[in-house]
């Protein structure tokens, strides 16, 4: 029989544990429990290299390929390119961009582009200033962020602890630093 390794095992512990937690500000891995619920089938999400695209790409469940994007690189606005090339390849796919603090230069010209080109794109930003609000309501605000018919940027405060815990799983965090 095939045993699962302890450092799989300690994440998982860490991930689920988030995911079963109503407590506000939300767990991150709670948020992209939540982006793989609303997204699925055929929708996409992208973040930005940050806290936001390590949770994203640790924690998101994915069942199909290109479903998450998170860069090999920080790389300003990237997330809310991919959205935006996403929409203009199909029009009506559910997608979301996520990014870690304030909107960039980069950011809001991809937004204005967009706009120039009558296509919406959902941006959710992780900051501790954010809305800090519960399970239920931000699953529903998912669906207008994530619709292609309404899009717009909102803002959300997580919970800034679950790091800790992955860090103390795993180890530290080393994605997107120079030399890593």
């Amino acid at each position: 029989m095939l045993e699962m390794p302890p450092l799989r095992i300690r994440l998982a512990d860490v991930t689920q544990a988030g995911w079963s937690s109503d407590s506000v500000p939300l767990m991150p891995s709670r948020v992209t429990m939540h982006y793989s619920r609303s997204l699925a089938s055929g929708g996409l999400v992208a973040a930005d290299a940050g806290i936001a695209g390590y949770w994203l790409a640790r924690t998101y469940a994915t069942t199909e390929l290109r479903a998450a994007c998170v860069p090999p690189a920080p790389t300003p606005g990237w997330a809310s390119a991919c959205v935006l090339v996403a929409r203009i390849g199909h029009p009506l796919r559910p997608a979301l961009a996520v990014l870690s603090g304030s909107l960039d230069d980069h950011t809001r010209s991809v937004l204005d582009a967009a706009a120039g080109l009558g296509i919406e794109v959902g941006v959710e930003m992780w900051s501790p200033d954010g809305d800090v609000i519960g399970p239920d309501e931000h699953m529903a605000r998912l669906g207008p962020l994530t619709d292609c018919r309404v899009g717009g940027v909102a803002t959300l405060s997580t919970d800034e602890h679950q790091i800790d815990q992955m860090v103390e799983a795993a180890g530290e965090v080393c994605a997107w630093r120079a030399g890593a």
